[in-house]
């Protein structure tokens, strides 16, 4: 969990009017500036001498002379490589990680709110993870929209809602929208100057919040996802490739929408691509594509959200389920099961090394390393031998990794799973 600022930087309230039928309602967000947030790391030689700035390509060499590329850190991937790419000869992007959920918290009692955090996507993932200056920071407080019974389930209550969301997200990014268009020459704390363009880059939320962020429609729209125009009849089309949204093509529908005479004419347009009429905040940050840097909630998604809720008990062969966890006994040496699921991973999967997955809480078994994150192991019926299992993809449930004769050491025993 991020940390706070320090103390002598405090939340300052900021105030705006959002209009729902002809009334002004009025709201509060607490900000703290980004930009203040961005010179203290960049001054700062100790955090500065950990920096990345330049896009990298990591591969890992094989035990057959092949190589495979790794993602390992934000910069290591081509979205770095390409954002990088179209900035100005000698810019250079310092990139944002934002994360913003709904919750409760508990320092403002029982009242609901949604708390933005910030962290550095320069940094090593062990460093903006931890505490201290380089690690995640509080900078922001949204408010959250009362839900009165009377305006439940409507669209001008849905759009409101979404506007006020946008509008005071406005506030929080205010101090780096002009930076991240034309950069910033800093002189950082290694006394090295630099055109430094603060870019967002990723945003991390569940889908809730990945709907608010995209001012798409969510489920039940015709196009659900906040990434792509895959029709929601089609989610299960994994075979099929669908044009993705891009912040060019988004804001050219509402900019049409926008000379429309009538709200049936606005809609028209709108429900074809699941969108809301609403000005997305994230359009004035400069080379960045909103619809791109959104990110699945790891722990939303395949801890205790969608898998526990879903996946673990829709996963069925021939009609009965025959869900497998990996346990691994208590008396052996993690070193010794640590090192050997990464010959297996190795040998059979080819995948880099990954955590276990044990009974029903993935936190549980964060510190062990086994077979396969993110999947489960479920028993080939087709097999002769029950040390042989079919290796099943959680990220795509519908794809079956085809390695039938993985055959596991016996230090690793498999327990059936109540459903």
């Amino acid at each position: 969990m991020p940390h706070d600022l320090h103390d002598n930087q405090q939340l300052s309230k900021q105030s705006y009017t959002v209009q729902y039928k002809n009334e002004d309602v009025k709201f509060n967000v607490w900000t703290r500036p980004i930009w203040a947030w961005v010179k203290e790391l960049l001054q700062d030689r100790a955090t500065i001498s950990q920096f990345e700035w330049n896009a990298q390509q990591v591969y890992r060499k094989n035990s057959d002379g092949t190589t495979t590329r790794m993602f390992t850190e934000p910069w290591t991937a081509d979205s770095w490589w390409e954002t990088q790419s179209k900035l100005p000869k000698g810019g250079v992007p310092f990139c944002i990680i934002l994360y913003a959920d709904k919750t409760r918290l508990s320092s403002f009692g029982t009242k609901k709110g949604y708390p933005v955090y910030v962290q550095c996507g320069n940094l090593p993932a062990e460093v903006w993870n931890g505490k201290g200056i380089a690690g995640g920071q509080l900078v922001g407080w949204l408010p959250v929209v009362p839900e009165d019974a009377d305006k439940m389930g409507t669209q001008w209550f849905a759009d409101f809602k979404r506007v006020v969301w946008h509008e005071g997200f406005e506030n929080i990014l205010e101090s780096i929208v002009e930076y991240s268009k034309t950069g910033y020459f800093f002189q950082c704390g290694d006394h090295v100057k630099c055109r430094v363009f603060p870019i967002v880059m990723i945003l991390s939320a569940d889908y809730e919040e990945q709907c608010v962020m995209a001012t798409i429609r969510g489920t039940n729209s015709k196009c659900p996802c906040p990434i792509c125009l895959v029709p929601g009849s089609e989610l299960n089309e994994l075979s099929k490739m669908y044009p993705l949204r891009t912040t060019e093509e988004i804001k050219m529908v509402y900019e049409e929408v926008q000379t429309c005479r009538t709200l049936k004419a606005k809609n028209e347009i709108l429900i074809k691509v699941g969108l809301q009429d609403i000005e997305n905040v994230f359009w004035k940050i400069g080379y960045t594509n909103v619809y791109e840097i959104i990110l699945w909630d790891r722990l939303h998604a395949y801890h205790l959200g969608l898998f526990g809720d879903h996946l673990l008990a829709g996963i069925e062969i021939d009609g009965a389920t025959h869900l497998f966890a990996i346990v691994v006994p208590c008396d052996e040496n993690p070193a010794t099961i640590d090192s050997t699921a990464d010959r297996i991973l190795d040998k059979h999967l080819q995948l880099t090394r990954v955590r276990m997955w044990r009974g029903q809480n993935m936190a549980t078994a964060m510190s062990i390393h086994a077979i396969v994150w993110g999947a489960v192991l479920v028993q080939d019926p087709t097999c002769p031998y029950n040390d042989e299992y079919v290796v099943m993809d959680v990220l795509n449930p519908d794809f079956w990794l085809c390695h039938k004769k993985l055959v596991l050491q016996k230090k690793l025993r498999f327990t059936r799973l109540p459903i």
